[in-house]
Parts: structure tokens; C-alpha cells; sequence
């Protein structure tokens, strides 16, 4: 078969996003939220999956409506202009600085919540069972009930998006296989132009989440490519809908051999490596997917689709001393501990991650950042995937809003993670955290000295990162140093200079930031709103008078009537001159009545 083409369709996303396209008809969406509720019961050994329903019900279209019309919102609001910067225009490069400033210091500020708070769901399973691993898979991943399938979680959102997961037991001898049953194509959003893909192999638990594209990754595409290390290699056949791909190892003797097979016909060896090239790690399966979902058997389907080769056995049969268990996860949500990085851009919060995520290798860390979710919007191949700024800039600006949501999916599984990211407004810090109400939650201020920062960052200006002149300022004058007692936090914790040296190193930044900016108007909508929402006797109604429609307590505050409507008496025309104004009232002879403005 010929090469395929590489599509960008991030770039589709994102103009599809700025059309502000219409929102009916969200069909798949819903089932974001209903993610983070979900009581997983994993299926007995030998037992037939359970059959999956799609049906969304009125109240999940409804829910996923409102969150696809809070990001065209929010889209829109971070075109606006702002007091103290310019606005940038489309053609110009913005970074990841810009988009990670948008989405923090405004659609934080006035955008509602898409995902709303629950408690989160304590999972138990056998662990003797082999099937997919709940706690270490993609955030953006749906699994299946009984944990032997899945699909994307965003895929309507963001169907470019990879998502996968590995096997609760990994390999460390014998001769080992599973099958795998690609099963349907998940239906796009209107203008997406993204191909399902589906791949498939093995990988050990510290290669990165993209199969096939890290060290000891090793997979078999749909496409008819196999890849190792990001290289890709045309072997076997394309697989579609409703093929069962076998996937064998072979782990006896010096060297492993990986192979695989379409529809019970082997496909030949595809992998060779030495075996001691593992050290003390175990082969995982592995799987990851867009737009299509998949069942796997790993020995629990009474009837498989297909025999293994002789010599080999499925994983559910294999003994414990051939099998060993992934990397275990926190007992308990209160175990389960979030490092929130607080920290301008280039002061050095990324190199401070990976240094301790190798110190506490037991931890597990998940590292939530922008860098983690790039190359899981790519499709790679044998052709090297064409980048230029202006690409990388859409997809920054794609991998900053799936970020946003992956935060609030965080928060109701198990696991240590570390958010990477500025976080350096106020609102922006308790937003990220309420998502974690039970975690042990720190916060990780990293701050050098003035020029020790500045200097890092004519390093990564060099390295090609853009940095705006007017987010720069933005962020440093509204630097917000983590406070225990407003955040909720167990500690703080000052990586490089001390709290008083800190503390005086943020002052001066946001000193020279007020001058450069000159006054910041105050905001003034609320206020604003409370003017408006007194009753004004004896003036004549205009349409600044009208009370904006809004959710909450506001809303009803003043009992369920229209706007400029007297609940006491009906309208009087007592005065000629304002006779015939349409809504006007006389509030003279009411009784006094109690607001949360005072007495009336």
C-alpha cells in the first residue's frame, strides 16, 4: 500500500473551535463526565464480557451541550482585548506561554465548570485476573466495566487525540500471547477528517504512552507498519474492523521474539532484542487507539477467536512465576499525593519534575504537562511528521484545552501526579486543587533569583519557545505566592531560594511589572450588578434596569418575577408623561421587604 498522508487534524480542531460551529447534537462527549462516576466490577475469569451500551441519556447530552458552549465560550472571551495588552493577531507565533495564559488568567476567571465535583470511586479487583489496567492507563481512555476494552473518552472533542492502556501483569518468562478484536469506528464531529488507527504489541512500564515510540516499545500499526524507537517499518497487512490480531512472545533462551498474527494467519517475526537488554523488567501488552474501540482476551473468553500457536499460552494461564504485577498504585485516595507547580515560565519548574520523578522511582508519578500530550495528537509514521511554528502553535493551543480536562479526570483516580504548569494567578491554583480534595496536596514554588531567571530564559528564547512580552508582564504582576491556609495545602515548598528571599525576588518582579503596565482598571462587573439590581422607583426603565439572567442564589433573590415586574400591586399609571412606558411600577405603598441588599 501506498505511504499515508499525514493529516494535521489538530489544525481542523482548532479552526472548527474558532467558527464557533453549533453545539447540538453532542453525542459521544457525555461520557466524559460520566468517567469520573463510573464503579468498575471486573468480570470473573472465564466469564463473557458484559454487553456495552452507548445510549446517552437526556440529562449526559444536556451536561456535554453545556461543556462544549463554556469552550466555544471561553475561545471567544480570550480573543477579547485586555486592560494592559495587546491583542495578538491570528498570523502571529503565540507559544505555549500565551495559550497556557488564557486558559488560566480568563477562562479560569469566567468560564463555569465542566466537570462537576464527586466523590471519587474506590475500585477492587482480583489482581490474580489479567486485564487492563485501570490506574495506569491514558486519563483520556474509557475502559470498559469488566476491563477488557475500551475506547477514547474525548474522542468527540478531540479526535486526534492517542489513548490506551497496558495489562495488569507483565511477562518475565515462557512464551506468552494475547489476542485483540478491533470492533467499531467512533462516528466525528462534522468537518474532522481523522482515520481510526489502532496499535498494538508490547512495552515495558517505564517506556513513554505512545506504543511503538520510545525505547522498548514495541507495536504493530493498523496501517501495515511495524515500529520500534519512532521507527516505523512496512510488515504484514492492514487491519480494519472486526480483525482479531494475535500477539505472541517469546521469552525462552537469549533472546525474545515478538510476532503477531491477522485472523489466525502468523504474519512472521517482527521483533528480535536481547534479552537482557530488559534487566528486571517485565513485557506489558499494550494497546492504544483513536476513534475505533476494541475488546482484548487474555484467557478469560471461554470460546477466543482464534488458537494460539503450540508452545503458547495466554497470560490468564501463564503461572505466577512467569507473570509479574505492573507497579502497584496508593491503597487509598488519602495515599494518593499532587505536586503543584507554581512558577513563571523558563524558571526551571520541568527540570525540577524530572529530577524528582527519578529520585522516588516508587512513586509512579503521572507528569501532566503540555510536552506529555503533544506527541499523542501527532499521528507518526514512515514519513516524518511535517512541523512548522505555526502547526506547533495549534497543537500547543489543542494540547493546553485537552490538559484543562485531564486535570478534572485526575482527580477521581488513584495515582501520584505532578502538574506541570505556571499556575501562578490565585484562581487559577484553587480551581486546579479543588479537583483533589482528598490528595495530599503540595505545592512546588520555584523561584531563582531575578537574573539566574532571566537568563533561562534567553535560553529557551534561543531554544525557539516564544514568550509575549505582554503575558510576561501579565503573569508577573499578578504573581500569587501559594499560601497554606487559602490553598488547602499540607506544605510549601521553596525549591531553589528560601520564603523571605522568595517573597522579595516576586515583589521586585511585580513592581517592575505594575510601572511597565501603568494603572490596571479595577473590574467592576459586580459591583455593577448589584446597582442594577436594586429597585429604582420613580425612573424610567431602560434596558441597563434589567437584570441579567443568571444561575445560583442571585437568581431568585428577589422571588421568581420578571424584571421590573411589582410583586405587590399592578402596574399604576398615575403619571401622564410615563403612561404608556411599557413594565413601568409604582413602588410607593409596599410593604418593606428584605434582599441581600438590605431592607426595601
Amino acid at each position: 500500500m501506498a505511504g499515508p498522508q499525514m493529516e494535521d487534524s489538530a489544525l481542523d480542531m482548532v479552526t472548527c473551535e474558532d467558527d464557533g460551529e453549533d453545539e447540538e447534537g453532542i453525542q459521544n462527549g457525555a461520557e466524559e463526565d460520566e468517567e469520573c462516576q463510573e464503579i468498575i466490577e471486573p468480570a470473573e475469569v472465564k466469564a463473557e464480557p458484559a454487553e456495552q451500551s452507548d445510549r446517552l441519556t437526556p440529562q449526559e447530552e444536556e451536561m456535554e451541550e453545556e461543556a462544549e458552549a463554556c469552550a466555544v465560550e471561553s475561545d471567544e472571551f480570550a480573543q477579547k482585548e485586555h486592560h494592559g495588552m495587546k491583542n495578538l493577531q491570528e498570523d502571529e507565533k503565540q507559544g505555549r506561554t500565551y495559550h497556557e495564559f488564557n486558559e488560566e488568567a480568563y477562562c479560569d476567571r469566567f468560564t463555569r465548570d465542566i466537570f462537576p465535583s464527586k466523590d471519587v470511586v474506590q475500585d477492587e479487583f482480583d489482581e490474580r485476573v489479567v486485564c487492563l489496567d485501570k490506574f495506569t492507563c491514558d486519563l483520556q481512555f474509557k475502559m470498559d466495566t469488566d476491563r477488557f476494552g475500551g475506547r477514547p473518552l474525548l474522542n468527540y472533542t478531540f479526535p486526534s487525540l492517542w489513548s490506551g492502556s497496558r495489562a495488569t501483569q507483565g511477562v518475565t518468562n515462557g512464551k506468552a500471547y494475547f489476542e485483540i478484536k478491533r470492533t467499531v469506528n467512533l462516528p466525528l464531529k462534522d468537518g474532522f477528517s481523522e482515520f481510526p488507527l489502532l496499535r498494538v504489541g508490547w512495552s515495558v512500564g517505564q517506556s513513554g504512552p505512545q506504543l511503538g515510540e520510545d525505547d522498548l516499545s514495541f507495536a504493530y500499526d493498523s496501517r501495515g507498519f511495524k515500529a520500534t524507537n519512532s521507527h516505523f517499518e512496512i510488515y504484514g497487512k492492514t487491519f480494519r474492523e472486526y480483525d482479531v490480531i494475535g500477539c505472541y512472545a517469546d521469552l525462552e533462551g537469549a533472546e525474545i521474539k515478538l510476532s503477531f498474527s491477522k485472523n489466525g494467519v502468523d504474519l512472521g517475526q517482527a521483533f528480535v532484542l536481547e534479552k537482557s537488554s530488559l534487566g528486571d523488567k517485565a513485557l506489558i501488552p499494550h494497546v492504544i487507539c483513536k476513534g475505533c474501540e476494541f475488546q482484548v482476551n487474555f484467557g478469560q473468553k471461554l470460546q477466543p477467536w482464534h488458537q494460539p500457536r503450540s508452545g503458547f499460552k495466554y497470560l490468564q494461564d501463564m503461572t505466577s512465576q512467569e507473570l509479574r504485577r505492573t507497579s502497584p498504585v496508593p491503597k487509598s485516595i488519602e495515599e494518593c499525593e499532587l505536586l503543584m507547580m507554581v512558577g513563571l515560565p523558563g524558571a526551571g519548574k520541568t527540570t525540577w519534575v524530572q529530577k524528582h520523578m527519578q529520585e522516588n522511582p516508587d512513586k509512579n508519578y503521572i507528569h501532566l504537562c503540555i510536552d506529555r500530550l503533544i506527541p499523542q495528537l501527532k499521528t507518526a509514521g514512515p514519513e516524518p511528521f511535517e512541523e512548522n511554528s505555526k502547526t506547533r502553535d495549534r497543537l500547543i493551543k489543542v494540547a493546553t484545552q485537552c490538559l484543562n480536562r485531564l486535570i478534572a479526570i485526575a482527580g477521581h483516580r488513584r495515582g501520584n501526579y505532578i502538574l506541570d504548569q505556571c499556575t501562578v494567578y490565585e484562581g487559577a491554583q484553587k480551581r486546579k486543587l479543588k479537583w483533589f480534595p482528598h490528595f495530599i496536596r503540595k505545592a512546588i514554588l520555584v523561584v531563582p533569583k531575578e537574573e539566574e531567571w532571566k537568563r533561562r530564559l534567553a535560553l529557551r528564547k534561543e531554544e525557539g519557545e516564544i514568550y509575549p512580552e505582554p503575558i510576561l508582564l501579565d503573569m508577573r504582576a499578578h504573581f500569587s505566592i501559594p499560601k497554606k491556609k487559602i490553598l488547602h495545602v499540607s506544605m510549601v515548598i521553596h525549591s531553589e531560594l528560601s520564603h523571605g528571599e522568595s517573597a522579595t525576588v516576586i515583589w521586585n518582579l511585580k513592581k517592575e511589572a505594575y510601572e511597565k503596565l501603568g494603572p490596571i482598571q479595577k473590574d467592576t462587573t459586580r459591583n455593577t450588578f448589584k446597582e442594577i439590581s436594586k429597585p429604582h422607583p420613580y425612573r424610567r426603565p431602560s434596558q441597563i434596569q434589567q437584570r441579567p439572567r443568571t444561575k445560583g442564589v442571585l437568581k431568585s433573590f428577589r422571588g421568581p418575577h420578571r424584571p421590573q415586574q411589582n410583586r405587590f400591586t399592578a402596574p399604576q399609571n398615575y403619571n401622564l408623561q410615563y403612561s404608556e412606558v411599557q413594565n413601568w411600577q409604582d413602588f410607593s405603598g409596599r410593604p418593606p421587604y428584605w434582599n441581600y441588599n438590605g431592607w426595601y
